[in-house]
């Protein structure tokens, strides 16, 4: 596996950083707490997608906190959360994450429990802006703006646009309150 940090303690802190790197993830929660605020991961200095980067940030375990982070120029999705007991995304910025010609996502959930995702600017994905396939009941996806998503206007799988704001394919989530244009 190639990630720049991974994250096993408890009330891991990771604040004011800018990374961009060639690897898998700059990120990785593997266990225990973290908390990741006021980041700038996936672009240089200047704000222009650098490296080649598959996630800004891989939720696997544990309890996760992301707030006040500028995710972009993720290839996947900035945010991968494949697993994790509490995860809350707040007042973020996930812009123009997926590689050219992809269906990739903004926050792309897999699995996990205990979701928030509140307050973010969410925009200009390749494909979707939040897509969850699997996840515990109790997901909240409240009062963000979800903007020009499906920027790469491609058929993905079966001839379907990605290019929704929101797409979930399990139950139990409560979406209230978002923007969507």
């Amino acid at each position: 596996t190639k990630e720049l940090f991974r994250l096993e303690g408890n009330s891991a802190t990771l604040r004011n950083l800018a990374v961009y790197t060639d690897d898998k993830s700059a990120i990785q929660v593997n266990s225990g707490t973290a908390f990741l605020y006021e980041n700038v991961l996936g672009v240089n200095a200047l704000g222009a997608k650098s490296g080649n980067l598959e996630h800004a940030v891989e939720i696997k375990d544990g309890a996760t906190t992301l707030a006040r982070n500028y995710l972009s120029g993720s290839n996947v999705a900035a945010v991968h959360l494949d697993g994790g007991t509490s995860t809350v995304m707040e007042y973020n910025h996930f812009y123009n994450n997926g590689a050219n010609d992809t269906c990739s996502d903004n926050i792309l959930i897999d699995r996990g429990s205990g979701i928030t995702i509140q307050y973010n600017l969410i925009n200009e994905a390749s494909g979707i802006g939040i897509e969850g396939v699997d996840y515990a009941a109790g997901t909240l996806i409240t009062e963000n703006t979800i903007t020009n998503n499906g920027v790469n206007n491609n058929a993905c799988g079966g001839g379907i646009f990605d290019d929704s704001g929101i797409r979930l394919k399990a139950a139990n989530a409560t979406v209230y309150r978002n923007v969507i244009h």
